[in-house]
């Protein structure tokens, strides 16, 4: 039979289970492959063309839209995200195109029977940051790794949709980064 004392610890217990549970491994690789420092201060992006390498995978694209979207503009660190891409670049915008290059949705079995990053999903993309005038300003590389959730692979709690949008949203961020003459790459958590 359980005490007083003891139950009062039972809540947060109960939820670092559920966190336990509920958490997922997902890794984050940006590979820079050409980088040059924004030479004025970038005061708007606007999201160009995405597209899939691999047409079963343009279904996706909407989710990635919306993860470049949606942390571009939580960031506040341009002061107008345009999407789509205006005919015309206003002054002092950027203009972020990309193309989804692999789509696997890994082996379900091989996280749950094995984990430790066998069968994970992946999302990768290419993706290119250009000036008002047309230069290319940047070219990188982005992807994003599931390797399933409740400690050594197991359960799926994040679905393809989920991860190309945060593969959209990590890329987001690569570009917040670069504008503020930052590496793309996400900091190290040592």
């Amino acid at each position: 039979m359980l005490t007083m004392r003891a139950m009062r610890g039972l809540p947060a217990v109960l939820v670092m289970l559920a966190g336990l549970v509920l958490a997922g491994c997902t890794t984050t690789t940006v590979t820079p492959e050409y980088v040059s420092k924004p030479q004025e201060p970038a005061t708007g992006v606007a999201i160009g063309e995405l597209t899939a390498d691999n047409e079963l995978w343009a279904l996706y694209l909407p989710y990635l839209r919306a993860g470049l979207v949606a942390e571009l503009r939580e960031s506040n660190a341009f002061a107008q995200v345009y999407d789509p891409a205006p005919e015309t670049l206003p002054a002092q915008t950027v203009l972020l195109t990309g193309r989804l290059t692999e789509v696997d949705r890994g082996n379900r079995a091989a996280r749950w029977i094995i984990g430790f990053g066998a069968g994970r999903a992946k999302a990768r993309g290419a993706f290119e940051i250009g000036g008002t005038d047309g230069t290319s300003l940047a070219k990188f590389e982005s992807w994003k790794a599931y390797s399933g959730g409740a400690g050594i692979g197991g359960a799926d709690f994040l679905d393809m949709e989920d991860l190309v949008q945060e593969l959209g949203k990590e890329t987001a961020g690569s570009v917040v980064r670069w504008s503020k003459g930052q590496p793309l790459e996400p900091p190290r958590e040592d």
